[in-house]
């Protein structure tokens, strides 16, 4: 079996329910991870080493039912970093990659900062930040156990010295933690009425708790990140927030009523509003 044919086959197949540029990226994805061969390779029409027609058929099965393979593998790239993932926390999106870039080109020359992440999950943010902000202290708090657990083992593949904490910025106070240069997140943000538009491999895969807000109150985590800020952020302590593109004017005037400033919405490479920054000065 070349790669090429084998590309083309599992696209065939696989478009069955995805679109085909998402397909052939799903194919491009299994064959990079059941056999070690790059888009490069698979390109020239390697042969294909080690393969084996029903492992390759048992994949393919999980796929079809919507399984996102980053879960079918326990594999996810974010920032250059291979990230061990499952269900318990989200896929790292490359919405969020934009954020962190707006992070470091601001702050990377700046030392001995201190941030914490708000809803970690598998610690991709945390866990670049500190690949070139190496003297940041860095905290990370979640409220799942084992999303935890997965940030951990992230955390320690990637020699990334992180405080983790286990809570809920619902209900905990959070009053024990340092004072931060920078506090980031990207927080549950979808109301739940959007369920009907979202797509399976999502919806029937990923966290609920960390996708979903009741459609009365979509602003409630930013509310409450915004609230822990007026007591946790030092003078001129920078907020990075990620968003939902609909709801982009009224993040911002939430910001502004708890009393933030020079708060800029901006758009990410595919110009939706995604994600802002303010200040507490």
């Amino acid at each position: 079996m070349t790669a090429k044919k084998l590309l083309n086959d599992l696209t065939a197949e696989i478009s069955k329910i995805y679109e085909h540029r998402e397909a052939q990226a799903i194919a491009f994805l299994m064959i990079k991870n059941m056999y070690g061969l790059p888009k490069t390779k698979v390109m020239v029409d390697d042969l294909v080493p080690n393969y084996d027609q029903k492992i390759l058929e048992n994949i393919l099965t999980r796929i079809l039912t919507y399984e996102p393979p980053q879960y079918v593998f326990s594999t996810a790239y974010f920032y250059g970093k291979k990230l061990f993932v499952d269900s318990s926390v989200l896929i790292p999106r490359p919405e969020t990659e934009e954020l962190v870039d707006w992070i470091i080109s601001e702050n990377k020359e700046k030392d001995q900062l201190t941030i914490l992440d708000i809803g970690t999950g598998s610690a991709c943010i945390p866990i670049a930040l500190l690949d070139l902000m190496p003297k940041t202290q860095m905290y990370a708090i979640d409220f799942q156990e084992n999303s935890l657990k997965t940030a951990k083992k992230n955390a320690q593949k990637h020699q990334a010295n992180i405080h983790f904490l286990q809570a809920d910025i619902l209900t905990n106070d959070l009053q024990d933690l340092p004072k931060f240069d920078i506090i980031v997140s990207n927080p549950p943000y979808i109301p739940l009425q959007e369920k009907t538009i979202m797509q399976k491999n999502v919806l029937e895969h990923e966290p609920a708790h960390a996708l979903f807000v009741p459609n009365e109150n979509p602003l409630l985590f930013y509310e409450r990140i915004a609230i822990l800020a007026k007591s946790k952020l030092h003078l001129q302590g920078q907020i990075y927030v990620e968003i939902h593109e609909n709801f982009g004017d009224k993040t911002v005037k939430l910001f502004k009523k708890y009393g933030f400033k020079q708060i800029i919405l901006k758009k990410d490479i595919n110009d939706k509003d995604r994600m802002l920054k303010c200040i507490w000065a």
